[in-house]
């Protein structure tokens, strides 16, 4: 699999899950990548943190 390939089904599969879970493609992507550092063994667990002031959005991963 290439790098194109890759980038291809990851935005794919977001996209599936955004119509699926109903959540927006941020979260989406956000969750995927979560779910990559996991499964790697990079992060042993992880939750979404949103936070929002002055138009400026961050969507952040917390690990442990």
């Amino acid at each position: 699999m290439t790098l194109s390939d890759f980038a291809i089904d990851f935005l794919e599969n977001a996209l599936l899950t955004v119509e699926d879970e109903k959540i927006s493609q941020e979260d989406a992507i956000t969750q995927d990548i979560l779910e990559y550092t996991i499964d790697s063994g990079d992060v042993v667990a992880g939750e979404l943190c949103h936070y929002k002031v002055r138009g400026i959005k961050i969507l952040s991963l917390i690990h442990y």
